[in-house]
């Protein structure tokens, strides 16, 4: 039984490598064996350990709970890879539970005597190797995700300055034709100068001039963003210089002509969770533990969509 447990703790090892191999190479199969890896093998391998521990009669509470924080956790890093709701709480439950484990299991090898150990060296070993590498398979695949999403708003911002360019250009042209082009200008421009607000907060909080000098740890905080976005009203600001833009632009269709592109554009209706059927504020959707990277990437969307409006209304 032994043997096959030894057998097994490597297996789990080599796997872990394997999918992390394959993840940052692209190649297709990573992310099924990883949660193989967490869902199937580390199940057995904890429960023949806890069997070899009882036939040693070694300290079986000590071996079933760490073997439950090591299964709990490894549950944590495959919900965060996958991002799975609670997977912030199951990660540091199981870590609290293998951190006192641990601790335990270290001070029992240097109090007693061989014969009385109540906690094998060799799995223990495994799960530290277990625990660093689906750390390294987590914070890679997040970061590699980051890296993308940095191009994605690298390709925004140029595509922002291109078409502030053209939209300038054409409010030139129509600037004395009404009092409803100046007014529609002053609306679309409230909503930029939130979005401009808020992606300054961000700039500020960490000490950048440009979303391109942000670290991938950096881009890939979530505390900051609801602070900055729900805290601080930034989200609710926004959604409320939408609907005020959408409303004068429906009051005033028959001059505008454009409302209901702009009214599937700019929706800001709640949105439902499918999961629990509840509604979710439009805000809090968007922006509530979502990283600086995804509410940039957002940001930079509704500033592009009003752009498309006003140049479909210039035009």
């Amino acid at each position: 039984m032994k043997k096959l447990t030894n057998v097994l703790g490597i297996l789990i090892v080599v796997n872990l490598i394997v999918s992390l191999l394959m993840k940052y190479n692209n190649i297709p199969g990573g992310t099924i064996i990883a949660t193989f890896n967490f869902i199937i093998t580390l199940p057995i391998f904890m429960i023949l350990s806890t069997i070899d521990a009882i036939k040693d009669k070694r300290n079986k509470a000590l071996i079933i709970i760490g073997g439950i924080a090591v299964v709990v956790s490894g549950w944590g890093h495959l919900f965060t890879l996958n991002d799975w709701p609670a997977a912030n709480f199951i990660l540091t439950f199981g870590y609290i539970a293998l951190t006192i484990v641990i601790f335990i299991a270290i001070f029992s090898q240097i109090t007693k005597k061989d014969d009385e150990q109540t906690f094998s060296i060799n799995n223990l070993l495994i799960f530290i190797i277990f625990l660093s590498l689906s750390f390294f398979l987590t914070k890679g695949e997040k970061y590699k995700i980051t890296k993308i999403k940095k191009q994605e708003i690298a390709v925004q911002n140029s595509k922002i300055q291109s078409i502030n360019k053209i939209t300038d250009s054409l409010y030139l042209i129509n600037e004395n034709s009404n009092d409803y082009i100046i007014e529609f200008r002053e609306k679309a421009n409230d909503i930029k100068k939130i979005i401009a607000e808020s992606k300054q907060r961000f700039l500020g909080y960490s000490h950048s001039n440009s979303f391109m000098d942000l670290s991938n740890k950096q881009l890939s905080c979530s505390g900051l963003t609801g602070e900055i976005m729900i805290l601080e009203g930034k989200g609710a600001d926004i959604k409320n210089k939408i609907g005020n833009f959408l409303e004068y632009m429906n009051q005033n269709d028959e001059i505008l002509q454009g409302s209901q592109f702009a009214n599937i554009l700019l929706e800001t209706n709640d949105i439902v969770d499918y999961k629990t059927n509840e509604q979710i504020p439009w805000e809090y959707y968007y922006f509530d533990y979502k990283t600086i990277a995804d509410v940039v990437l957002k940001l930079n969307q509704i500033e592009i969509d009003i752009l498309m409006i006003e140049q479909l209304i210039l035009n």
